[in-house]
This record gives C-alpha cells, sequence and structure tokens, in this order.
C-alpha cells in the first residue's frame, strides 16, 4: 500500500509530473511483456510452473497502477490550476 509520504514525495511541476507517468507506462508495459513470457515458459505437462514469479510480477504491476495514478492525479490537479478559471 503506497503511504501519504509516498504521494507528498511526486515532483510539483507538469514536465516532471509527465516525464514520470511516461516513465510508469514504460515500466508497466515491461511488465507486461514478463508476464507474458511467464505464461509462455510454463509447462503443465513437465510441472513447470512459475506461480510464484507470475504472482510477484502482479504485484508490482498493482503497485506501479497506484503510484501512476497518484502521479496522474497530482498532474491533473495542477494543469487545473494552470488555467484561468474565465
Amino acid at each position: 500500500m503506497t503511504s501519504p509520504s509516498d504521494a507528498e514525495s511526486l515532483p510539483n511541476s507538469i514536465p516532471a509530473l509527465q516525464e514520470l507517468v511516461a516513465t510508469y507506462q514504460q515500466e508497466l508495459k515491461m511488465l507486461d511483456e514478463k508476464q507474458k513470457r511467464l505464461f509462455e515458459a510454463e509447462d503443465p505437462k513437465n510441472g513447470i510452473f512459475f506461480a510464484n514469479e507470475i504472482h510477484a510480477n502482479r504485484q508490482e504491476k498493482n503497485m506501479m497502477q497506484v503510484q501512476m495514478q497518484f502521479a496522474q492525479i497530482r498532474l491533473n490537479r495542477l494543469k487545473m490550476e494552470a488555467e484561468p478559471l474565465f
């Protein structure tokens, strides 16, 4: 679970947050590719399973998604505050 201090440690500039979100998206893509490779490498007939690795990968992906959501929320807030009301 992400703590409030993790959310407070996010950058406070739009460009830095955009870069951070892009980095999270790349990391999520790599985690998806790793997940796919793990599933393809399993061979139930020969008793080859990667349940622990798949579970750890899913947990890492979930944590990454939450961190990306925090960054996206802060980015949206900063963009909204930067726009004039009228």
